[in-house]
């Protein structure tokens, strides 16, 4: 098995503007801590899924190895394909790039 990640699907929570706004302050206030709070758990809980079945896999004779650069690098381009082909279709350029962002906000705290 290759032990390189390839996709991290989350489900997300999603209210408009104006719905979130007409809520009163203190249900927002509860509504936004709920949601990071239920996100994080739910990282949590997908990595120590994740790990367990990599155990398993490992005890069952599955050899992980690691991905050569050259796959790596090739990963990387494929998604740069796929993400370019599903803009404007599925998301703006501005959206993604935001979103791009706020990654790498969050990656450079991770350092």
């Amino acid at each position: 098995m290759l032990d390189f990640p390839m996709v991290n699907a989350t489900g997300a929570l999603l209210m408009n503007k104006r719905t979130f706004y007409d809520l009163a302050p203190e249900h927002r206030e509860i509504v936004g801590r709920l949601a990071k709070q239920y996100a994080a758990r739910l990282v949590q809980l997908t990595r120590r899924d994740n790990a367990e079945a990599i155990q398993v896999l490992s005890e069952a004779g599955v050899v992980i190895i690691p991905p050569t650069p050259e796959q790596t690098a090739s990963f990387k381009r494929n998604a740069e394909k796929n993400y370019a082909m599903s803009i404007p279709s599925l998301y703006a350029q501005e959206l993604f790039d935001q979103i791009r962002g706020l990654i790498a906000e969050c990656r450079d705290k991770v350092k």
